[in-house]
């Protein structure tokens, strides 16, 4: 059914989602969502009816809530994997970066995972900010980016070889 949705009606996305089973299913379907630009952000509520106090970013309050949420925070994780992000604009061009900055399916899969635990982390950060008032610095956010995409990634891609050291220089090279 999902490969029929894609083909028929999301013929316009460069980006083929592909789903990574080193991460749980619901950062799966969170992923998917979001190259979708189907999360419910201040604008895209806006978009639907929804009232809102403001369609304005809860990170950095300049802008309107949609994409912009989530690059303003890749720029500490781009710093973490030196991975050159130039021209990527929204959250479908920040995944394909996982596709064509690496060289072994392997280093591929590490990388697109530890884009979906990122996309996930900045969410539950956005939703705290919003409903709980709890503001979490960029720093704070890449830690928990490492520890969650480390400990997913090491339980469920048993063939891998990782320890925390190496990993947290950057998991470019997994065994």
């Amino acid at each position: 059914m999902r490969k029929l949705w894609e083909t028929s009606i999301c013929k316009e996305l460069t980006y083929k989602h592909w789903w990574n089973n080193w991460v749980p299913i619901k950062i799966n379907f969170f992923g998917w969502r979001a190259v979708l630009n189907r999360l419910p952000t201040k604008s895209q509520l806006a978009s639907r009816g929804v009232p809102m106090p403001s369609s304005f970013c809860s990170f950095c309050g300049q802008w309107e809530e949609n994409d912009l949420l989530f690059l303003e925070v890749w720029s500490v994780w781009l710093a973490w994997s030196e991975l050159d992000s130039s021209g990527a604009q929204n959250v479908e061009q920040l995944l394909h970066l996982s596709h064509v900055s690496c060289q072994s399916p392997k280093q591929k899969k590490v990388i697109h995972a530890v884009m979906m635990v990122t996309l996930w982390v900045i969410w539950k950060a956005r939703n705290d900010r919003i409903f709980n008032n709890r503001w979490s610095t960029p720093g704070s956010l890449l830690d928990e980016i490492k520890a969650q995409s480390f400990l997913w990634i090491k339980n469920r891609g048993k063939e891998l070889r990782l320890n925390w050291t190496s990993w947290c220089i950057f998991p470019f090279a997994v065994h």
